[in-house]
């Protein structure tokens, strides 16, 4: 048989008809984010294994195809399943959704890019297993695989799960097939415990970067402590704050408090997460912050930052050593100190209505998230992903689908050093920036290490409302560039940010350029996705 001369017939010959979509129904699916986009799909491929996206990548240098390869496509804020380039093939990983290991003993699991966090939230508890994985505020049907390549965040213990994976498996865009970590040595019972393998280490290489599909990856979970205790408090005095937050860092610097195990938001954040925005009859914004402020639950209104953490003991007797120092160091700053543990749990069960007067929120969502289904503990919630649908006017959908609904949003991740100066002034540009467009400063921040911390400013709108797309993409700009020119770098990019930071070393820059030729030499592979092309040197025919 003379092989196929089209390249979607070439592909339906490769992984059959059913597995190949180039109708414009499917294909405007994967054209839709929370912003505008202008990028055109041509097809969807969906292969179900390490083999056929081989088979892919070989066809896509045949015929010069443009591959974008996506997990779940959950990639909310910051492009979704939208390609960086026009007229890709999307390659959707979906179907490689198995969990092909799992070691209760030595607490790891190998996954494919389609198994999601409650699929492996769910086979962990049909196993009866005492570990977890962190988890991400973002959606529970979210990618475990694609959200760790690009360095996501999770809660709790091993919450840096870069940091806690090993033995990737992925297909350069040559079409070859690496293994890395001890996994160069082929399987073994070595393969999935070690960061690194024998001489240089090329798995940093494939985060957040489009040298190659990654096909699979072994990460490291977190045993389930003897003693938990989830911890929320809110800081009313805004000369609290420098206090506050170098007792955080002391608590977290004596091992109290593990990285990414406490989450500092401003209000605007935390009601963004309980409701959406109260419009006006006529669906005009409030006259002010103070008004929107003023939904607050009453426990809360006067907040300036709200904050939920995590305690990990070992014991009982560790876990009241554990609380006893967070009263000490923290208490005398922080208004509405409540730590949950299993005796406050049953209080709470038994005493709901005065538990509501004192929490400010409701007694059973609040024992949920930070006690019995906490994503401290490994359970993905939505709770924080609602935030999605703040400024869209009319009910949000029972299953949340903010590309589908045309909810606005935008992501701006960055770092800032673990300092009070640094919080307030870095704070000051968002909210500055962000109701200068006449937007929330929805904010929060994570700790990432006792010397730094992650922030994520979200900024949210409705799509179909007048101007607010342009008015939310000119915050995003302007946030992205105040915020790096102050000594803030982006942390994460989105497709609609990819060609607006550039590295002051451009020695990187041209050693990035020169990888990218070696792992993808006819630039198949999700081109412009964090190789800052934009400033690439005019040589060997790049443009």
């Amino acid at each position: 048989m003379e092989p196929a001369t089209d390249p979607i017939e070439a592909l339906r010959a490769c992984l059959g008809s059913a597995n190949v979509a180039a109708d414009a129904a499917t294909r405007a699916q994967y054209e839709s984010a929370t912003f505008q986009t202008e990028q055109r799909v041509s097809a969807v491929v969906y292969p179900d294994s390490t083999a056929e996206v081989q088979a892919v990548v070989a066809l896509a240098r045949r015929f010069g195809l443009a591959l974008y390869p996506i997990s779940r496509g959950r990639n909310w804020g910051l492009g979704s399943r939208v390609p960086t380039r026009d007229e890709s093939v999307v390659v959707d990983l979906r179907r490689m959704n198995r969990i092909v290991d799992f070691d209760e003993q030595l607490s790891c699991v190998t996954v494919e890019p389609g198994v999601t966090f409650q699929q492996l939230a769910d086979f962990l508890e049909s196993k009866g297993s005492g570990l977890y994985l962190s988890v991400i505020g973002g959606p529970p049907d979210a990618s475990v695989l694609g959200n760790t390549l690009e360095r996501g965040d999770g809660l709790g213990p091993l919450g840096d799960r870069c940091e806690s994976s090993c033995a990737l498996e992925a297909v350069l865009g040559t079409g070859e097939c690496v293994r890395t970590g001890m996994g160069m040595f082929g399987p073994g019972p070595m393969s999935g415990l070690m960061a690194t393998g024998l001489g240089p280490e090329i798995s940093g290489l494939l985060f957040q970067s489009n040298f190659a599909i990654v096909t699979r990856l072994t990460l490291w979970l977190a045993r389930i402590p003897e003693e938990f205790q989830g911890v929320a408090f809110a800081i009313k005095d805004p000369a609290a704050l420098a206090p506050a937050v170098a007792a955080l860092r002391e608590l977290q610097q004596r091992g109290v408090l593990k990285a990414n195990s406490f989450a500092l938001w401003n209000p605007q954040k935390f009601l963004a997460s309980i409701m959406q925005y109260p419009f006006a009859a006529d669906g005009r914004a409030l006259a002010s912050p103070e008004q929107l402020l003023s939904h607050l639950p009453p426990a809360l209104r006067g907040a300036h930052w709200i904050g939920m953490a995590a305690l990990y003991s070992a014991s009982k007797l560790h876990a009241r050593a554990d609380r006893r120092l967070l009263r000490q160091l923290l208490g005398p700053h922080v208004a509405r100190l409540a730590i949950l543990g299993r005796s406050t749990a049953s209080w709470l069960r038994f005493t709901r209505p005065f538990a509501a007067k004192v929490l400010g929120m409701d007694p059973d969502q609040m024992l949920r998230l930070l006690y019995s289904e906490s994503p401290f503990l490994g359970h993905p919630t939505k709770f924080s992903s609602q935030s999605v649908y703040w400024r869209k006017r009319g009910p949000k959908a029972p299953e949340l689908d903010p590309d589908r609904d045309r909810c606005g949003l935008h992501w701006v991740c960055t770092a800032i050093p673990f300092e009070h100066a640094h919080l307030a002034k870095h704070a000051a540009i968002v909210e500055r920036v962000a109701l200068g467009h006449e937007l929330e400063p929805n904010l929060s921040y994570l700790n990432l290490s006792e010397r730094c911390l992650k922030s994520f400013a979200v900024i949210a709108f409705d799509r179909d409302a007048d101007d607010e797309e342009s008015r939310a993409r000119r915050c995003h700009d302007q946030m992205l560039r105040e915020l790096s020119d102050a000594g803030y770098p982006p942390v994460r990019l989105g497709i609609q940010s990819m060609d607006k930071v550039t590295p002051a070393d451009t020695t990187h820059i041209e050693l990035v350029r020169r990888l990218k030729r070696l792992f993808d030499p006819l630039d198949v592979i999700a081109s412009g996705h964090y190789d800052f092309r934009h400033a690439w040197m005019v040589s060997d025919g790049d443009t």
